[in-house]
């Protein structure tokens, strides 16, 4: 079974002994719910099968469930994606329909395989000349002709595969790929009727394509410009979008189309910022490291939430939608089966929408925002899904996409997953400052007296480059700024954010003390398993406190002997710590108790190992 991250921070207060927050589900049950979902999706076709309920979509639902199941931590080797890379990449050859070309290159582009550049920049060309002339998409795009269609099939025939995830493709800007040639020539063919329309669930998905293949070597910046625009000018009073720009549908402002003007107007930003920083270097997770001489005038990645009028107007309405909504606010025993309902939730209910649960996870993740309108927008999610899920870890929505599709949806927000981590790490965790060069993390939104603001900016002192005066202004902080800083250094990306943690802890006491461990530890949560090892090992007794937990929250079975090695720590508090993640682990105990004895460390260590080698047998 696949690893899982559960980014949930009450489980660092269970293996500490700390109070929890009211909840209607916990961690376990979290995780649980995933596991089923994955090994549901894992008995999903791999090839498209007409019939299917899903079969309007061809290949799409399929390469959606290869998304959600490597969001979830599936390995890109395992059999089963491996599959479906063979479909997605024979059915790229021709396909020209938006949901689909948007899901393929989506796909592909976490796989890492070479051929996968030349299919994504041919497939990306198409979803270019897609655009309608209002600066949206529609449901198809140009057809590939035979000649394309020729040179890809003979490239795919010809390709040679490692069969597992290469490095990433093209996310520092200076090491993208060439453009082919013959994608240069098909980028001047023949561009979408002018009369068609456009809408935006379809728009959203052919962004999400586009911000893929630009790392690809795909010139996407005219199309993303021409998107920016038409977002920005469709934009309805209430601060929502309609589905489409036809007006003999419904112009009333949706939540799901509200999510895809939000996520569209970030990855327009998002590009607009890369390209403001031609000087500087982006790593393979998107951190943006300045040029060590900035220009003079350096341009802003900006922090939307705080100045964008269309993104403040957006989560708006969206706040107000969903705390609106009559299950919202509502405890998942409320959820009884009743006519005219599906698993349980009513029909029309935004609970029972996932394809807007799954908009709403991916438009908050992007933005960093964890409440909207101060409704905590994953607890929400998570009760509801946990409580709806049927027998073989499936879902079936309200719009009944399919199992296989609304499973997916389901299963990418119960992981807090993000298809666009370089987006949102250049963008809502990042943006310049105009005066150190320095990336300051942005604010989530919080809606208060009847209208959307913003938190206070960080503390300036809170340098990223300076870990010792991160710490001390953590330290030093005290209320709500101390709430803001250590939110910042909990989700913030870069080693100097886990630094300043561990080194502000011994400067703390009490409540802050146990809430800086907590974040320490769901900081770490993010790491991989050879990471975490080696924290296991750290000078620090903080960070080696830390990993233990760490490991008990991505289940990381592979790393219990280090877990047990841990036990003979000199430190009693990285011992307790690593007995507590055992526990999480094994639901048993063999101790040591604490201030043990180094007999008493001895024969834990013992009883532990022989549990250790029994399961291995099993």
């Amino acid at each position: 079974m696949a690893k899982v991250v559960i980014r949930f921070a009450p489980i660092v207060a269970v293996l500490l002994g700390l109070a929890n927050p009211a909840h209607a589900v916990n961690d376990k049950q979290i995780k649980a719910a995933i596991n089923a979902a994955i090994a549901f999706l894992k008995t999903q076709p791999t090839q498209f099968q007409q019939g299917t309920i899903a079969a309007h979509y061809q290949e799409g639902a399929i390469g959606l469930t290869g998304i959600a199941l490597l969001e979830a931590g599936v390995d890109p080797g395992d059999p089963h994606i491996q599959e479906i890379a063979k479909t997605i990449r024979a059915w790229a050859v021709k396909q020209s329909n938006t949901y689909q070309l948007a899901v393929d290159i989506i796909f592909l582009d976490k796989l890492g395989e070479d051929i996968d550049t030349t299919l994504i920049q041919s497939m990306g060309a198409r979803l270019v000349r897609g655009q309608s002339a209002q600066g949206g998409w529609s449901y198809h795009c140009p057809v590939p002709d035979t000649n394309e269609q020729s040179r890809l099939s003979t490239a795919l025939a010809g390709a040679s595969m490692k069969g597992k995830r290469g490095e990433p493709v093209g996310v520092d800007p200076s090491t993208r790929p060439k453009l082919d040639p013959a994608v240069e020539e098909q980028l001047k063919g023949a561009r979408a009727p002018a009369e068609q329309f456009d809408d935006n669930s379809n728009t959203q998905f052919a962004l999400l394509g586009l911000w893929a293949a630009r790392r690809h070597g795909l010139p996407v910046d005219d199309a993303l410009a021409r998107l920016d625009r038409r977002l920005r000018a469709l934009q309805l009073p209430s601060g929502g979008w309609a589905y489409s720009t036809d007006t003999n549908l419904s112009q009333a402002s949706t939540a799901p189309m509200t999510c895809a003007g939000l996520l569209g107007l970030a990855v327009t930003a998002g590009n607009r910022g890369e390209r403001s920083m031609k000087a500087a270097t982006v790593d393979a997770e998107g951190r943006v490291k300045p040029a060590s001489a900035a220009p003079a005038e350096p341009k802003n990645i900006p922090n939307l939430l705080q100045t964008d009028k269309n993104v403040i107007a957006g989560f708006k309405y969206l706040g107000q939608v969903l705390n609106g909504d009559p299950l919202a606010a509502g405890p998942a025993a409320t959820l009884t089966p009743t006519p005219g309902t599906t698993s349980g939730i009513t029909v029309g209910t935004l609970a029972s929408d996932l394809y807007f649960m799954w908009s709403l996870e991916r438009v908050c993740m992007v933005y960093g925002v964890g409440r909207v309108s101060g409704k905590d927008w994953y607890a929400w999610g998570a009760d509801q899904l946990v409580a709806t899920q049927k027998s073989n870890g499936s879902w079936m929505g309200g719009r009944n996409f399919g199992a296989d599709i609304d499973t997916s949806f389901a299963l990418m927000f119960l992981c807090r997953s993000n298809i666009v981590k370089d987006l949102s790490n250049l963008l809502a965790n990042r943006r310049m400052s105009s005066t150190t060069g320095a990336l300051k993390p942005s604010t989530e939104v919080k809606r208060g007296a009847g209208s959307t603001t913003a938190k206070d900016p960080p503390d300036k002192t809170a340098d990223p480059s300076d870990p010792a005066t991160m710490a001390k202004a953590l330290a030093s902080a005290t209320g709500t700024k101390y709430a803001e800083l250590l939110k910042q250094y909990t989700d913030s990306k870069g080693p100097a954010f886990t630094q300043a943690l561990a080194a502000a802890i011994p400067q703390l006491t009490g409540e802050a003390q146990k809430q800086a461990r907590d974040a320490l530890a769901d900081r770490m949560a993010r790491f991989s398993a050879t990471t975490l090892k080696e924290r296991l090992r750290d000078s620090d007794r903080e960070m080696r406190c830390a990993a233990a937990l760490a490991v008990c929250m991505r289940d990381e079975q592979d790393l219990v002997p280090d877990l047990i090695d841990a036990i003979n720590d000199a430190d009693d508090l990285v011992v307790r710590a690593a007995r507590r993640a055992l526990k999480g682990i094994s639901e048993k105990d063999f101790g040591p108790p604490a201030g043990a004895s180094a007999a008493q460390k001895r024969q834990a260590i013992a009883d532990w190992k022989a549990w250790w080698d029994a399961k291995k047998k099993d």
